[in-house]
């Protein structure tokens, strides 16, 4: 008979539910991974929906704040081992760009510096009319009047899909169960938890991590609901040549405050290839028409029929602008989400006595999933939180200015 009860049981097995498992499963404890795999077609799942389906995801030190960048250099000082142990590579250090015009009173590139002076990151500011930058990246075009940042290695991406893979691949080496399923119900009872799932199944367990990301308020997974705010994401995928992608081998990802009236905050990968065996450069960015979905009704009907195609046009052209002399051989939408907290950081808290809960990447989750995953298991195994992260700013908070 399979086994049925487990001293920790992680419920959502996506970036930072696959780096939880890791870490809990280092103590020796029985530890337990639920969560489905990924959908084979999106347009006709019903069941919840993950953000980590994707081959390309920007890591790099510099950014919003020195908080972001502590979470990011703990998780990248893993990448290596979880590598080396998993026999998977998730991990590109191609650097980054981060392209801004200049404003005197709210200059986008301020924080980014700060940081990096601070963080210690390996970084070149060209400043307005040093296109000098051309010589790196001489297939990228901007306009001359915006100075460029660039962030040498470590900066790079990582792909969702396989660090997850890898992180699961862990954790099972040390001895945790992996149960591909999808969690319908948690009772809190006086000795322990009990799991329902949607096959029927039922499970037992001391403490639970709910680390369910946009899906953490659905399907009865906690006591009570916790302040989060979903968005639709909209990206598209540009196919190029495999001789193209091979002469865009060395292009950094990018980070562009692009002006313009539909579109804003645009972020890149280089190509990289995708399971379907082409190569495809991914760029990301917020629309004039984001929607703000509250049931697991509106995110499936966002990924089965959502309206993404509205802003190819507007995506196409600043897509082109970047590359002026590539030939894209396809361009079309794909669609996913965003989770955001009221603190603008991962909400990583305790609920109950057993229910603990980490969700809200707020669009930067990726790179330092591995941290939260690590700050997620501490707080059940009741390890020291990590220096340089202030834990106040990680607790459960109320909206006072919402995102939307």
């Amino acid at each position: 008979m399979s086994k049925r009860h487990f001293s920790q049981v992680v419920i959502g097995a996506g970036l930072i539910g696959s780096a939880a498992a890791r870490h809990l499963s280092q103590t020796g404890e029985q530890v337990a991974i639920i969560g489905p795999a990924e959908p084979a077609v999106l347009t006709d799942h019903t069941g919840v929906f993950a953000s980590h389906y994707d081959q390309g995801r920007l890591t790099h030190l510099i950014g919003k704040d020195i908080v972001w960048a502590h979470l990011a250099k703990y998780a990248i000082t893993n990448y290596e081992k979880i590598e080396a142990q998993s026999k998977i590579d998730f991990y590109s250090p191609v650097g980054l760009i981060v392209v801004s015009k200049p404003d005197k009173t709210n200059n986008y590139l301020r924080a980014p510096l700060e940081t990096a002076e601070e963080i210690g990151a390996h970084y070149k500011l060209y400043s307005v009319g040093d296109r000098s930058w051309k010589n790196l990246f001489p297939y990228l075009d901007y306009p001359a009047e915006f100075p460029l940042l660039h962030e040498d290695e470590p900066a790079g991406y990582i792909n969702p899909r396989a660090l997850v893979e890898a992180q699961l691949t862990c954790a099972q080496q040390q001895g945790a169960t992996l149960i591909r399923d999808t969690v319908i119900g948690i009772d809190e009872q006086a000795s322990h938890l009990v799991i329902q799932t949607a096959s029927g199944k039922t499970y037992t367990a001391d403490q639970i991590l709910v680390a369910s990301g946009a899906s953490s308020n659905f399907n009865n997974l906690l006591p009570r609901p916790i302040p989060l705010k979903i968005k639709t994401e909209t990206i598209i995928l540009a196919e190029v040549s495999a001789e193209t992608a091979a002469t865009l081998s060395d292009m950094p990802t990018v980070i562009y405050q692009i002006e313009a009236d539909q579109i804003d905050d645009i972020y890149m990968a280089p190509p990289i290839q995708y399971p379907d065996g082409r190569y495809y450069i991914k760029m990301g960015c917020n629309t004039a028409g984001d929607q703000w979905p509250t049931s697991l009704d509106e995110i499936q009907a966002w990924f089965h029929h959502g309206r993404s195609d509205d802003y190819l046009p507007a995506m196409r052209e600043a897509l082109q602008a970047q590359f002026p002399q590539t030939e894209f051989l396809d361009i079309h939408t794909h669609r996913c989400f965003v989770c955001y907290t009221p603190s603008g950081y991962p909400t990583i808290d305790q609920l109950t006595g057993r229910i603990f809960v980490a969700a809200g990447g707020n669009g930067s989750g990726a790179k330092g999933s591995d941290t939260l995953g690590r700050l997620a298991a501490g707080l059940l195994s009741g390890a020291e939180w990590l220096p340089d992260l202030p834990r106040d700013l990680f607790r459960i908070q109320k909206w006072h200015i919402s995102p939307k």
